[in-house]
């Protein structure tokens, strides 16, 4: 039975979660490579409790949005004057001063911001962009490998990694970490799949791997990417196709009936109440298996956990970022969806929404413990564990 069509993960927007941090995305392009970097809305990491130091920040926001640096940049400033230790404000007062062409300044804020939060990841992708824009590839290397210690699972860090590779002609490790890059892209359907195809075609083409070359760029751009004209010549592309792949293999009558499937429909409540079942031991396996086994099939499960849930008609899921503040750990939220769920169907109580949070955040803090080393450090479940720690995690989900 041919698996179900996957829903990304990132899908859990279809939910209204209040709260959800707002990010605001850049594309920057240096030497004909594209790298995606963000800024902050809400704050990305402990935020601030200073209220005019928020309200600096929130005013600096809306300038930045209007393209107006200047008076973004005099409140980012404002919001560090009244709160030294605003961490987000330094991020994103750094990427205004870049965008202005004042590197030196730049480097100085996200410095100042790793100093604060050495774990803050977009800093660090951050200040690798301005060395690479300084030619620094040595510098930007250094700290693409620290995104890859602290977040293995991070495709940027390979990516950046592969870029500052090549720009050194060190093709082999650079199509290496080329390659993991876009394998990471792959298993989540990203909209960086074009650019992964491109840097892998990119290093094949200037190690001398035309064909291998040629592949990767009409794959780069079949998912969107837009290849060097000078490329599409030299190489031909315009009059040249992709290999066809070889057929895929037919069901056979071993496979599971338990199998997600796309012949699998959910219309009808009836429909929902008959994979109940099913929908518990998806959250199951989610929770249990670990994240680096598997990688398709907990796609395609965590694909028909969110569908599930997002359409099942009675069964309300109200969330918000304070109740879940991991948000951007998309497999941990996937798996607090699964057992936000199952909690429901055991108990039959589908109105206990605090039960079900509860239920879900502590399969999230043993999914984390279980895959700490893989999922890097969570500075919000950590949080939560310590609430468990101390017996207070269910009076602070019933607070909420």
């Amino acid at each position: 039975m041919k698996k179900l069509t996957i829903f990304v993960l990132l899908s859990f927007l279809m939910f209204q979660i209040g709260n959800a941090q707002v990010i605001e995305r850049e594309t920057i392009e240096n030497d004909g490579v594209e790298t995606t970097i963000t800024n902050s809305q809400i704050g990305m990491y402990d935020g601030t409790t200073n209220k005019k130091a928020q309200e600096s920040f929130d005013k600096a926001v809306e300038y930045s949005k209007k393209k107006d640096s200047k008076n973004a940049i005099k409140y980012y400033l404002k919001a560090i004057k009244a709160d030294p230790e605003f961490v987000e404000a330094y991020d994103n007062v750094g990427r205004l001063y870049r965008g202005e062409g004042d590197l030196e300044k730049a480097k100085m804020y996200y410095k100042k911001s790793i100093e604060l939060y050495p774990e803050g990841i977009m800093a660090h992708q951050n200040l690798a962009v301005v060395y690479g824009f300084e030619k620094n590839n040595a510098a930007a290397a250094k700290e693409y490998e620290t995104i890859v210690k602290l977040d293995p699972n991070n495709p940027e860090g390979y990516f950046g990694l592969a870029n500052t590779q090549m720009m050194d002609s060190n093709f082999e490790p650079a199509l290496e970490n080329a390659k993991k890059a876009l394998k990471m892209y792959e298993e989540t359907d990203s909209y960086h799949l074009g650019d992964g195809y491109y840097m892998c075609g990119l290093i094949s083409y200037y190690s001398g791997q035309k064909e291998e070359a040629k592949t990767y760029l009409l794959q780069a751009e079949s998912n969107g990417a837009k290849v060097d004209p000078i490329l599409v010549k030299e190489l031909d592309l315009d009059n040249a196709s992709l290999p066809k792949k070889k057929s895929e293999k037919q069901p056979t009558k071993d496979t599971k009936d338990d199998d997600v499937s796309e012949s699998l429909k959910l219309k009808t409540e009836e429909d929902f109440r008959n994979t109940e079942a099913l929908i518990v031991k998806a959250a199951t396996w989610l929770e249990k298996t670990p994240i680096d086994k598997e990688p398709q099939t907990r796609k395609e499960i965590g694909g028909f956990v969110v569908k599930w849930i997002s359409e099942v008609p009675y069964l309300s899921v109200e969330l918000s970022q304070e109740t879940i503040p991991y948000m951007e750990c998309v497999e941990c939220l996937t798996v607090f969806l699964g057992n936000y769920a199952k909690h429901a169907v055991e108990t039959k109580n589908y109105k206990d929404q605090k039960g079900s949070i509860l239920a879900g955040t502590e399969s999230v803090i043993r999914f984390y413990k279980a895959n700490n080393t893989a999922l890097g450090k969570n500075k919000e479940i950590e949080k939560l564990i310590k609430l468990q720690d101390k017996n207070e995690l269910d009076q602070f989900i019933k607070g909420k």
